[in-house]
């Protein structure tokens, strides 16, 4: 891949574009001394998420919800990626369906 330089049509100078992806990548991969979170925080982190937008389920529905949620859900949210995604996903599609 050829790296661009020179200057560009205002006349402010090109750097080279080559270096960038490696530096991100880099970045991202590295957790800045921090401690990850346990997977109980995880999860409690999510289920109060999914209460704010779908609010709580009632005393009938709990045992069938938390059911479904430590089956289902909470295995696949290891990060805080995976509750940030999980919680996009149901803020987005939880109002048609729940009009339904």
């Amino acid at each position: 891949m050829e790296a661009r330089q020179g200057r560009d049509a205002a006349g402010g100078s090109m750097r080279s574009t080559t270096a960038r992806p490696a530096m991100l990548l880099g970045r991202g991969r590295t957790d800045f001394g921090m401690n990850k979170p346990s997977a109980l925080d995880i999860q409690q982190h999510l289920l109060s998420l999914i209460e704010s937008i779908g609010g709580a389920p009632t005393e009938a529905d709990m045992t069938r919800f938390m059911n479904i949620f430590y089956e289902g859900t909470a295995p696949a949210t290891r990060t805080s990626w995976d509750v940030t995604h999980f919680t996009n996903s149901l803020s987005t599609s939880w109002r048609p369906v729940h009009r339904r």
